[in-house]
């Protein structure tokens, strides 16, 4: 049996290159979604054969930071890139 806590909890399979199916469920969306992203050029994606498809990690990464800074940009959130501690002489 699985532990409830762990099963909230996704975390990205550490490979090269990802099946959809493992992209879909870190993104909560469908395969092919996942297979659209692929298609519009926001995921980088790899066919080995005619229906089997490889997703690179490093894109899903890359979109989901995408996807933050979209997010913390339009409501206007933004992070020093200083440290943020008092630096009073």
């Amino acid at each position: 049996m699985s532990d409830p806590a762990k099963d909230d909890l996704l975390e990205l399979p550490r490979r090269v290159w990802l099946l959809p199916s493992q992209v879909a469920e870190y993104l909560n969306v469908s395969s092919r979604k996942v297979r659209r992203l692929v298609e519009d050029g926001k995921l980088i994606g790899w066919k080995p054969g005619k229906k089997s498809m490889r997703i690179l990690r490093a894109s899903v990464i890359a979109l989901i930071q995408e996807a933050i800074s979209e997010y913390q940009e339009a409501h206007g959130i933004f992070f020093d890139s200083e440290d943020s501690t008092d630096h009073a002489e």
